[in-house]
């Protein structure tokens, strides 16, 4: 068997002519999107990976047209070719359960160069939201009881956390001055 492979490569949304001699045309790489293919002016054809299309003997103009930037890979052939692709149809059902309350948000000031608890361990706590304002003056690191300089999460200034945990959770100040982190418990009772 005779198997011609094209690789083209489309920088974003376009078309492309190649020469090709065979009888069929198999798309066997489209990474975003399917493609779409005429044969010597023809209507187009949407094809998506492992799909294939028959043209005329000969030698022949093709023109592929993508709506989006990727590489696309083409097996020309004289006889149909088929890698086993099998297609599926799947259904999932998945219930996502967000936090159902929202305690008050608080703000803890870590004195520096010191370590101070944020939150408490809450068995109900689905995450703890932990922002630091961009005017602090420091960084912090956020870990369990006990977390230093360099160790744990670093918080910077200007930044938004969200952490999955129930533990408690403490930030250390490195810095020279204290900082304030707002902190807030989002729970599922």
């Amino acid at each position: 068997m005779n198997l011609r492979e094209h690789v083209i490569t489309f920088g974003g949304p376009g078309v492309q002519e190649i020469q090709v001699q065979g009888r069929f045309i198999r798309v066997t790489e489209t990474p975003v999107s399917e493609v779409f293919i005429s044969v010597e002016a023809a209507g187009e054809v949407k094809l998506g990976a492992g799909m294939q299309i028959p043209k005329p003997t000969g030698s022949h103009r093709v023109r592929v047209r993508s709506g989006v930037a990727q590489t696309v890979r083409l097996i020309v052939s004289d006889e149909k070719t088929d890698d086993d692709r099998t297609n599926a149809a799947v259904t999932v059902s998945a219930t996502i359960a967000g936090s159902t309350a929202v305690q008050s948000p608080a703000v803890v000031s870590v004195p520096a160069g010191s370590t101070a608890q944020l939150a408490g361990a809450n068995a109900d706590r689905v995450e703890l939201r932990v922002s630091l304002g961009s005017a602090q003056s420091s960084h912090v690191w956020l870990g369990p009881s006990g977390v230093g300089d360099q160790e744990g999460g670093l918080l910077e200034q200007g930044v938004v956390d969200y952490l999955a945990t129930t533990a408690a959770v403490f930030a250390h100040n490195p810095g020279a001055s204290a900082v304030d982190v707002s902190v807030l418990e989002l729970e599922s009772p």
